[in-house]
């Protein structure tokens, strides 16, 4: 198969309905159709660990004081925040977008609505396969990586118009359609980069913005294809690259918590540790280098909140060597203090280094070097183990791996509730016991009494 018969050719001045238009247009294969049922069992897990999570408590009330209980609107803020804050979520290397964090509690927060029309599971699945396309083929188009350095969050910029496409397909809309109310999610796209708790909030309603655009074009709102006012337009700045496979494969899963830039030195860290006899008091020195493009990020050697730790390589390589157990608290309502822990990290220093730039971001890779007691061990790690393995015995293993952290119980049965699924009601029940309503009750509840503590 040729790269030519997956994707439209885009020309780099194309308007944003063009792009969007040719990234959709790609050919949906059986094994496309397989690969997003996995996609969606591991995006349904994250947001399901993420709801528990205390964060994920607080969005949902959020959301209730905003949007209410039943709305479009509120199923699916609800579920972006749960889904995004865990970082246990998908990502992609080539456009630096997290995919499944706007796509699939996209598809749930449609499906779980008795609104939509009479739906196939293969109807279903397509909109899945093309929804990663176009969030991901936009996520290049503005070069996603390399916008985030400059202060750009990729997934944030593309979220709204890729809500819009997927709302717009699932509900039936027609090509003119689609475009009008992509276009006009477009013209109220966002940038940013923002740390705190506040980003996962950020973006579940920019996905909003794009629901509310395909439902308005429905009811006859329009909106023209002008770049004038159109902040992700501004950014493209090339055309989405050839493809001999549908993007959703393209992925990485992510087999423990934490932000893909630090993954890859905390796997060199467990393979020093893995074959070497050594204690964390043992430590003098870690050395750690990554591409410069992210070097900055990554050296946070004092960490005040959840967000800071988890792009902290302090915090996660201290995790590695001293609590390995912790890179599969996704919550972490309380963050690591004790002295052993301090010390670690404070032993922990980030370098930029320009020869791995020049992998990136085909590769994220990281090198470390650990001085203990006259020794030097060494490692590098070009990608995290597992992150390519997209297949149904890998997310059972780390189904089963966060499950038994955070006592998820319905995990065990969740990969074959969507391998299984026969039609669109088994999609509704998935939707269901993600978005679980006793759940949501007890969030409300526990929030309000902490707000008037």
């Amino acid at each position: 198969m040729t790269s030519l018969a997956r994707s439209a050719p885009v020309p780099v001045q194309a308007g944003i309905a063009d792009v969007v238009q040719a990234l959709a247009a790609i050919p949906v294969t059986a094994e496309d159709r397989r690969c997003a049922r996995l996609r969606i069992t591991d995006t349904a897990f994250a947001t399901l660990v993420g709801g528990l999570s205390h964060q994920g408590r607080h969005s949902a009330r959020l959301a209730t004081d905003l949007y209410g209980t039943e709305s479009f609107a509120g199923r699916a803020f609800r579920l972006v925040a749960a889904c995004r804050m865990t970082e246990i979520d998908d990502i992609d290397l080539l456009s630096c977008v997290t995919p499944g964090s706007i796509v699939v509690p996209t598809v749930l927060a449609i499906v779980g609505s008795s609104r939509i029309p009479d739906l196939g599971l293969d109807d279903v699945l397509d909109v899945v396969v093309r929804g990663y396309e176009v969030a991901l083929g936009l996520g290049e188009a503005i070069r996603g990586p390399h916008r985030l350095g400059a202060g750009v969050w990729p997934t944030l910029a593309v979220g709204g118009v890729t809500a819009a496409a997927v709302t717009s397909w699932l509900l039936g809309a027609a090509e003119d359609e689609v475009s009008s109310a992509v276009a006009l999610a477009s013209q109220q796209s966002i940038a940013g980069n923002p740390g705190g708790n506040a980003r996962e909030t950020l973006l579940a309603g920019v996905v909003v913005t794009g629901i509310g655009c395909a439902l308005a074009t429905r009811l006859g709102f329009a909106a023209t294809a002008s770049r004038s006012g159109s902040l992700l337009e501004d950014l493209l700045d090339t055309r989405p690259g050839d493809t001999a496979q549908a993007r959703i494969h393209r992925p990485s899963i992510k087999p423990f918590c934490s932000a893909r830039q630090t993954m890859t030195a905390v796997s060199a860290v467990r393979a020093i540790l893995a074959t070497e006899d050594l204690a964390a008091d043992e430590i003098d020195r870690i050395d750690v280098e990554v591409p410069t493009e992210y070097a900055s990020m990554l050296d946070k050697p004092y960490v005040s909140m959840r967000r800071e730790s988890l792009a902290s390589a302090q915090y996660q390589l201290a995790l590695a060597a001293v609590q390995p157990a912790g890179l599969y608290d996704v919550d972490r309502q309380t963050l690591q203090t004790q002295e052993d822990f301090r010390s670690v990290m404070s032993l922990v220093h980030v370098h930029p280094a320009a020869d791995l730039s020049a992998l990136y971001p085909t590769q994220w890779p990281a090198r470390v070097r650990i001085w203990a007691g006259g020794r030097t061990l060494e490692a590098a790690a070009d990608e995290v183990p597992g992150e390519n393995d997209i297949s149904a015995e890998h997310l059972t293993a780390k189904l089963r791996a966060f499950a038994n952290a955070v006592a998820v119980r319905p995990a065990a049965d969740l990969l074959e509730r969507v391998t299984r699924a026969a039609g669109l009601t088994d999609l509704q029940e998935l939707a269901a016991l993600v978005d679980n309503d006793a759940v949501r009750r007890k969030a409300n509840q526990e929030t309000t009494k902490e707000l008037q503590a």
